[in-house]
């Protein structure tokens, strides 16, 4: 059976990091009710879903697939390229270590699972302002993570 890892919404969702858009208003409890509707669903679809809440004062904990990337064999905690989301690795390591060999990627190097996309046994990983060479290059070193795609870099 597939399960699927969640975290609820945190109260202060309104405080997470944005890098990309301007802040707007968040209604807490139409996400939370949101996140609900998310995960009936996919227990709908035959996913058992966990709903994770050890980080719930933390803003940014609904994005569980930031901080940790899971494959079949092992589970990679990110280095997380904003310092503020960082504190969610402790939670996230104790559950995971329940199911899976876990690995860390260190700073300098930084990775985040949002700029990670695994198709099969192959690993594409974008560079981006939380996602640099060096933690791209670790993941690449840890054990049984497959094989990582090519890209074509500008010179």
């Amino acid at each position: 059976m597939l399960t699927v890892v969640t975290h609820i919404p945190s109260p202060a969702l309104q405080e997470c990091e944005l890098t990309f858009v301007k802040s707007e208003p968040i209604d807490i409890a139409k996400a939370t009710l949101e996140h609900d509707n998310y995960c009936r669903m996919l227990e709908q679809c035959g996913a058992r879903v966990v709903r994770l809440k050890d980080n719930i004062l933390l803003p940014d904990s609904v994005f569980v697939e930031d901080p940790v990337i899971i494959f079949d064999e092992v589970a990679v905690l990110t280095s997380m390229g904003v310092e503020s989301r960082r504190l969610e690795l402790a939670a996230l390591e104790k559950y995971f270590r329940q199911f899976r060999n876990v690995k860390q990627i260190t700073l300098p190097a930084r990775i985040e699972g949002g700029d990670v996309l695994k198709i099969g046994k192959c690993i594409y990983v974008g560079e981006s302002a939380r996602t640099n060479t060096a933690g791209i290059n670790e993941l690449g070193a840890c054990p049984r993570t497959g094989k990582f795609g090519q890209q074509n870099r500008p010179a």
